[in-house]
This record gives structure tokens, sequence and C-alpha cells, in this order.
């Protein structure tokens, strides 16, 4: 309960500061999207996509969009990257920047063909808007990275059986 608080409280702030400091500008950094990118690569994939509905549906009542304008191309970026997340090393920074900058190049033309609901002038659309917002969410990711600590495992919060399942394989294999 405390990991949704906390990606709607930081889900909220991002959109605001987008708003505040990007608002004049054509090209403007997905923040929501690396949320639910980061949040969908700890999370398992339905999990990653309820986040990713949840946020979408905030997008769209803060801007006063119909709803689901954002909220499914959010939903579906965070299922693929749900997917996606199981064949890769999920820890890797790397990972991080290449899994937003992909789904943040998809989700403006999924949104693009929901509210237009043709693909005319899509490719100008791409060249314009999306490949900037993209370059630049994926540039404001590592801002995210470190302090998103969802789901990874600690080590104060293992359970005793499997603190002690972890000595008995270190004991087996000679690992002090």
């Amino acid at each position: 309960m405390k990991t949704v608080a906390w990606l709607l409280l930081l889900a909220f702030a991002t959109e605001i500061l987008r708003y505040v400091f990007f608002g004049r500008f054509v090209a403007q950094p997905d923040l929501l999207v690396a949320i639910v990118v980061l949040a969908a690569l700890r999370l398992r994939p339905p999990r990653g996509a309820v986040v990713g509905l949840v946020l979408g549906l905030l997008r769209d009542l803060m801007a006063g969009n119909p709803m689901g304008t954002e909220a499914l191309p959010i939903t579906v970026v965070a299922w693929g990257v749900g997917l996606l997340g199981r064949s890769v090393y999920r820890e890797a920074f790397v990972t991080h920047v290449l899994m937003s900058f992909g789904p943040a190049l998809l989700k403006p033309i999924l949104t693009y063909a929901i509210v237009r609901g043709d693909l005319s002038g899509l490719p100008w659309y791409v060249i314009r808007v999306c490949m900037p917002s993209a370059l630049l969410t994926a540039l404001f990711v590592p801002l995210g990275d470190r302090s998103l600590r969802l789901g990874r495992n600690r080590r104060s919060t293992w359970s005793r059986s499997t603190l002690r399942t972890l000595r008995e394989y270190e004991k087996q294999a000679g690992i002090k």
C-alpha cells in the first residue's frame, strides 16, 4: 500500500513539474512513462499494467482529456515492459534507459492514433515530437532510477527461513 501511495504522489508531483517547467515546449520528457516503466520492470506484468492504468487515468484527469486517451497507451506500454522485463537484466542502468526510450516513443504514437483516428501526418509527428520527447525521457531516467526502489529485495525484509536457506547454500558452496 505504501508503494501505491508513493507512486501516486510521485506521479502527481512529476506531472506538475512537467507542466510548470516544460509546458511551453513541443517536446517534453514523459516522466510518467518513466515512472511506469520503472514500476513495470520491478513489479509483475499484471501489477505493472494496473499501475500504468491508474497513473494514466491520473494524467487524463489532470489534463482534462477524455478518459482513456492517455490511460490506454500507458497501460499497453506497462504491460509490454512487464513482459519484456522477464527476459532482460532488470537491475542494469542501461536496461532502464533503453526500456524507457522505447515506450516513450511508442506511447505518443498510440495516443496520436487514438486522438486522430488515422495515421496521416504521423511521420512528421514522430520526427518533431516523439523522438525528442523519448530522448528527454531516457535522459531523465537516472533521476528516478535510484529513488524508486520498488519491489527490490532487501536483506532486511527477507524471512528467517529464506536467510537460513541462503546460509545453507553458502556453506555448501564454500562461500564465506
